[in-house]
Formats: structure tokens, sequence, C-alpha cells
């Protein structure tokens, strides 16, 4: 007769029995395939709605401006002021010195106590204007009023720039007011008159103020504003010359502010300084560039492409008007994978592919250039 064993620890039978070491990392990385898989999903699903959010933004933009042209029977310039049209060399300094386009969108975006602090009667008085009215200090309220619609939440949630002014006295704002959208400037190689070609104008400009009626080309086919990514994360590589004979080439930002003899460079769109050229700023070291007009070719003609490095607006290209010179700005660009998202003329919102071809997109940033696009072109 067979007798019975008594079942052993863990065998069949008897205790619970524990994982060994093998299965053990086996669940661990089935967890960790599975975490893999998820993630890019979660990011994926996370930038849609950032991108949503952004598009957003640039509708309520457009509906502003629409509000305002209505009202005021012209858009807004994208920096205002008093210029010499008499006779060239048109001097068209004072187009820098005054205020934004965006000071002037804040009542149409729930903002009217922010322009309502504005101070625009004071400044330093000249024979071609007002200058500086921005820098006083009646203006510091408004200077640093973030308007979170100005910005792409795929970009940045607030701006970082502690900001001080040179003029008229030494004054600090601990954190000024930032735009991740511009104005369309258009494919001429100015964005002020009278221009080189005024068919290839955009809607805006510095000291222009045009009507939807003008815009010829039609509204849906024409870019009233679009992304153009600002501060330090989103600009590691800036755009260095541009103009007359030298190239336009991609630089550090410490290579940019090495150029002009400082110690760091930071490209960001301050909404209300209404001064064109990089600015001193917080400390002694550092420049700051940015822009209100951002055009779809550089000063020298040359198609400047979305997403390619960003350039600042310099003020001292237009202080005269040449036919050989032209005017750098900087271009369109965003944080969106593959695409830069724009606001249509008719208020309408769409991404444009990072590749589009040069002349579909210059033909879409001019205002009465007769070009025919494609709605399938972009």
């Amino acid at each position: 007769m067979m007798r019975r064993e008594a079942p052993r620890d863990g065998a069949a039978g008897g205790g619970d029995r524990g994982f060994t070491l093998i299965e053990l990392l086996v669940v661990i990385a089935i967890i960790g395939m599975l975490i893999a898989l998820l993630l890019p999903a979660v990011q994926a699903a996370r930038e849609a709605a950032r991108r949503a959010q952004c598009a957003n933004n640039l509708k309520q933009l457009a509906l502003a401006l629409h509000n305002y042209e209505s009202t005021a029977g012209a858009l807004p310039a994208a920096a205002q002021g008093i210029r010499d049209t008499a006779s060239p060399p048109y001097f068209i300094g004072a187009t820098y010195m005054n205020f934004t386009g965006y000071h002037m969108m804040l009542p149409y975006l729930e903002q009217g106590a922010a322009f309502n602090a504005t101070n625009f009667s004071v400044g330093f008085p000249t024979q071609y204007g007002s200058w500086f009215g921005w820098t006083f200090p009646d203006n510091t309220t408004t200077f640093q009023h973030q308007v979170g619609t100005f910005l792409c939440p795929s970009n940045r949630a607030a701006g970082g720039l502690t900001y001080r002014f040179d003029t008229p006295a030494q004054m600090q704002v601990p954190r000024a007011a930032v735009t991740d959208y511009l104005f369309n400037g258009g494919a001429d190689r100015y964005a002020t008159p009278p221009y080189l070609q005024a068919s290839r104008r955009g809607p805006f400009g510095f000291n222009i103020a045009a009507r939807l009626a003008e815009i010829s080309d039609g509204l849906s086919n024409t870019l009233l504003l679009g992304e153009s990514a600002g501060g330090r994360d989103a600009n590691r590589l800036v755009a260095l010359g541009g103009l007359r004979t030298a190239a336009r080439v991609c630089v550090t930002s410490r290579q940019m502010a090495s150029s002009s003899g400082y110690v760091d460079f930071v490209l960001d769109n301050l909404m209300f300084q209404a001064y064109g050229r990089p600015h001193l700023a917080s400390d002694a070291g550092l420049m700051v560039g940015g822009g209100l007009v951002a055009k779809t070719t550089d000063a020298r003609g040359t198609f400047y492409g979305p997403n390619d490095c960003g350039a600042a607006t310099h003020a001292d290209d237009a202080w005269s008007w040449t036919a050989d010179g032209g005017q750098r700005v900087p271009n369109f660009r965003g944080v969106h994978p593959g695409v830069v998202m724009f606001a249509l003329a008719d208020g309408g919102v769409r991404a444009v592919r990072a590749s589009i071809a040069p002349d579909v997109y210059m033909a879409l940033s001019t205002s009465a250039g007769g070009e025919v696009v494609s709605a399938d072109a972009y």
C-alpha cells in the first residue's frame, strides 16, 4: 500500500507560491511597454487640445480685428506715428515710437480696463510727432498686463521677461506682456509705405491703416495674423543678416548678441513696445529683440518660410526709404509639429504646412497680388 506524502511548502495544494524574480521582471517589462505605447497617445491628445486652444485664440483675435475695423473704418496700424511723405528719403522714424495695434485691440477682447489705463497723450514731443509714449510711468500698468489670448499654450502660459525702460526714467516691470501672434505684413521687402511693390503688401504695416475692402485677393485667401512664437525656448536659433548683400543665416542667440557687442540676446514679442529694434533690458548684457509684424520674405525679398529661425524688427532699416534696401522683421513660426496656425482675413483659422510651396505661401500673405491660390495648395 502506497503512502501519501504531505505536500511541500509552495507545492500544489500547499501555501501561496510567490513570484520568481524572472516573473517579476517580465511583469515590469510589460507594464513599461504599455506605458511606452500609451504615453505618446497621451502627449498627442494634450497637443491636440493645446492646438485647438491656439486656433481659438487666433479666432478671437480675428473677430476683435473685424470689430475694430467695423468701428474705426480700418484695421489698426501695427505701430502708429507721423511720417514725412513729401519727398524721399521718407523719414519714418516716428512710426516706431508710438503705440501698437495690440493697444487698439484691447477693448474688443474684453480688456477695456487695460485700454482705459493707457495714457495715449504722453510722450516726447518732436517735429515728427510724439515719441516713446509707451515708456512713460503712466503706462507701466498696461505694459505688463498679459492677455492670455495672445499666448499659444503649446509654447508658454506666461511671459517671463523682466524689462527695464531706459527712457525717460530707469523703470522696471517684473514681467512684460508678450505675444505669440504677429500681424501679417505681406511679401514686400518693406512693411512700411510707400513699399517697393504695393501689390505685395499685407493687411498690416507700420503707420498704415488698411481696410478689409482693400483686400482684393479675397478675405478667405489672405492671412490676417499668425503664430510667431516668442521666448528663449522657441528661439534657440535666430536670424542674422538678410539685408542688402548680407544673406540671412541662422545663429545662436549668443552669436547674435556678440555681433552687437552684448553678452546675451533673447527674441520675444513685446505687445506694447512700438520701438522696433532690440532694446536694452533688465541688465546691461542682455538685448531683447522682437516684432509686431511678420512677413513671408526677408529684407532682400528672399522667401522667409514658416518655422525658419526668427528675426528681430530693426528700426534702423527704415529710418530712410531706399529702393535698394528693405526692412528686417520676423517670420511666422510655431511650435506645433509640422504646421503653423493662421487666422485668415475672413475670420477663419487654418493650419498651414511648414512645407508649403514658397509661391503659395507668399501669395497668401499679399492683399492685392492678384494670385490664384487653390484651397488644397496649403
